[in-house]
C-alpha cells in the first residue's frame, strides 16, 4: 500500500525529505513549489549522494509547480494548493513543511530604493560594486564580515552597522569577537555599534544613510539581520510555534499537528550543547533534518533528530568555528556554566562548559584551526567533557595538531 506524503516546500530539507520518503518505503509523493520553471528545480536534485535525478516520474514525484497559497486541514488530512490556473485537493498520510524561512528586512525609511541588497539573498560577488566607493552594511552577522573583507580587497570604505555592543553577537561571545573586529579594523573597515540606521536617502536609488543623526554617504547598502521562520501555514492550521516564531516539533521534528513535521529552517530544533530548541538556519542542517523528516513520515518514530550548530568560516588570515552555544544563549536560557580560555601559538580558544563538565560551546580564532570543527561537534553531541578530548585520536596536521595538544593539557589540569 502506497503513503502518500505531501512536502511543502522545495528548499534543502524539502528536496532532502523528497528522496528519503521515495527511498523509505512504498510512497507517493508530493513537492509542492513556488518556482515556475521546473527545469531549474528538478536540477537541485543533482548532487545528491544517490541517483535520483533520473527517477522523477509522476508515478513517484508529483511536483506542483507555481503554487500561490497552501493551506492545510490537518483534521482532514487534506492540503489545498491554489496556482494562477489551478486549485488542487490532495489527500495525504503525512505531511512535510520545509517553508524555510524569510530575510529580515527592517521597517526603515528609504529601505527599498536601487541599491539595497539582503545578504541572506544575494552574494556579494552577485552585486555590481564597480561604481561603488563606499558600501555600508548593516548587521554584523557571519555574512557581513565576509561580505566586508571581499569588498574592502576591492579598494572599497565599507563601514558596518548593528545594534549590538559587539560583532557576531550571535556566534562568538564578546571577548572572541573583539579579535575579529580588531582584524578587520586593520583592513580599514569602519564600524557603528550600538547604533541604527534611521533612514536611507536617495531619490529611486540610495546615496547615504542617517545613523544616530549623522549622514553617511554610500552607493550600496547591504543588510545582514539574520532571518525569521516562515511557520505561516502551521499556525493557521492550529499548530504550535515556539519563542522564535518557528514551528515547534519534538525529538522526531513532529509537530502538534497529527502526521505533519517539519523540518529545515521554519522549525526549532534541539541543539545540543545547551539543549534549547531554536531555529538553525543553515544549509547542512536543512539537508539532514529534510533527511530525517522524510523516513519519520514513513516509518513514524524512527529516527531522532539532534543538531549541533557548527559555524566555520575562512578569512584572509584567520578561521573562525563556533560550534554549539555560547554564553549569550546560556544567560539567555538560564544555563548554568564555566568558561575556559586557551591561548595557543597559533590560534585562541573559548570552551563553554557545564558545571559538571560537559561542553555547551567551543570558539576557535586563528591559523589552521578548521579540522577541529567536527571532532569537536561529534564530542558536544555525545556529551563529552573536557577530559573527553584526552580519549581522542585524530590525524592532524602539525600545526592543527599544537592547538589540539594545548586543549589537553588544559584537560590535564583538571
Amino acid at each position: 500500500m502506497f503513503k502518500k506524503v505531501i512536502i511543502i516546500g522545495s528548499d534543502e530539507a524539502g528536496i532532502s525529505a523528497a528522496i528519503s520518503s521515495f527511498l523509505s518505503g512504498k510512497s507517493q509523493v508530493y513537492l509542492i513549489t513556488k518556482m515556475n520553471d521546473p527545469a531549474p528545480f528538478i536540477s537541485y536534485f543533482k548532487g545528491y549522494p544517490i541517483s535520483f535525478y533520473p527517477k522523477i516520474s509522476p508515478k513517484h514525484i508529483n511536483i506542483i509547480l507555481g503554487s500561490e497559497n497552501v493551506e492545510l486541514f490537518s483534521k482532514e488530512k487534506t492540503v489545498v494548493v491554489r496556482t494562477k490556473s489551478e486549485e488542487f485537493h490532495i489527500y495525504y498520510n503525512s505531511t512535510i513543511l520545509s517553508t524555510g524561512a524569510t530575510p529580515v528586512t527592517p521597517l526603515i525609511e528609504g529601505i527599498g530604493k536601487r541599491g539595497v541588497y539582503n545578504l541572506w539573498r544575494t552574494s556579494v560577488r552577485n552585486i555590481d560594486l564597480s561604481k561603488a566607493s563606499k558600501v555600508v552594511i548593516y548587521g554584523a552577522g557571519i555574512r557581513a564580515i565576509n561580505a566586508a573583507e571581499t569588498i574592502a580587497k576591492m579598494g572599497k570604505k565599507v563601514l558596518i552597522v548593528d545594534e549590538n555592543k559587539e560583532i557576531l553577537p550571535y556566534l562568538l561571545d564578546s571577548s572572541m569577537a573583539l579579535r575579529i573586529r580588531k582584524y578587520l579594523e586593520a583592513k580599514g573597515i569602519e564600524f557603528e555599534l550600538e547604533s541604527k540606521i534611521e533612514r536611507v536617502l536617495g531619490y529611486d536609488e540610495v546615496t547615504g544613510v542617517e545613523v544616530r543623526g549623522a549622514f553617511y554617504e554610500t552607493d550600496k547598502l547591504l543588510v545582514d539581520l539574520g532571518v525569521t521562520p516562515n511557520s505561516r501555514i502551521l499556525k493557521r492550521a492550529g499548530g504550535k510555534t515556539g519563542v522564535y516564531n518557528g514551528i515547534v516539533v519534538d525529538d522526531y521534528l513532529m509537530t502538534t499537528l497529527p502526521n505533519v513535521l517539519a523540518a529545515g529552517g521554519c522549525c526549532e530544533l534541539l541543539n545540543l550543547g545547551l539543549n534549547i530548541k531554536k531555529p538553525i538556519p543553515l544549509k547542512s542542517v536543512a539537508r539532514r533534518s529534510g533527511l530525517i523528516a522524510g523516513v519519520n513520515a514513513i516509518r513514524g518514530r524512527y529516527l531522532p533528530a539532534k543538531f549541533v550548530r557548527n559555524i566555520v568560516t575562512i578569512l584572509d588570515d584567520l578561521e573562525l568555528i563556533s560550534v554549539g552555544g555560547t554564553k549569550y544563549e546560556a544567560e539567555r536560557h538560564g544555563v548554568c556554566y564555566e568558561e575556559v580560555k586557551i591561548d595557543t601559538e597559533y590560534a585562541q580558544v573559548s570552551m563553554l562548559l557545564s558545571l559538571n563538565g560537559t561542553i555547551l560551546g567551543v570558539q576557535i580564532i586563528g591559523k589552521h584551526v578548521l579540522p577541529l570543527a567536527n571532532p569537536i561537534s561529534t564530542l558536544i553531541k555525545e556529551g563529552g567533557t573536557l577530559n573527553s578530548f584526552l580519549h581522542l585520536d585524530l590525524s592532524l596536521p602539525y600545526k592543527t595538531s599544537n592547538i589540539f595538544s594545548s586543549i589537553m593539557r588544559e584537560a590535564l589540569k583538571r
